[in-house]
């Protein structure tokens, strides 16, 4: 999962529209690192609020990814499922590795969702 979050780290950056200050920009990349060091470290919750502070920063739709994958591993299905499901919908041009993972993500979750008691 790391690979993916890094490859996403990089890339998220594109997908935003060119109105963003490079603050913000800036902003949000600082803030997706301490998340994904958080996340590496196994601190889901700590990890979900930067990846969320960084979206909030700056909307780039990869990021939903990393929100998604939080989310699942913090057993919040319904919240991971819309992430990946909005990941999916929004951000175009995530590399077909990242789309295929979001994908399985989103059908195992349905299933989870679905006989959740």
């Amino acid at each position: 999962m790391r690979t993916t979050l890094l490859f996403l780290a990089l890339l998220f950056v594109p997908t935003v529209a060119l109105a963003q200050t490079p603050s913000a920009k800036t902003k949000a990349q600082a803030l997706l690192k301490e998340g994904l060091d958080f996340y590496d470290h196994g601190e889901h919750a700590a990890a979900l609020q930067k990846f969320q502070a960084a979206y909030t920063a700056f909307p780039s739709p990869k990021l939903l990814f990393n929100v998604g994958q939080a989310n699942r591993d913090l057993g919040r299905r319904a919240e991971a499922l819309d992430a990946f499901e909005r990941f999916l919908t929004e951000a175009t041009d995530a590399s077909p590795e990242t789309v295929a993972e979001a994908r399985r993500s989103v059908a195992e979750l349905r299933t989870q969702t679905r006989f959740a008691p």
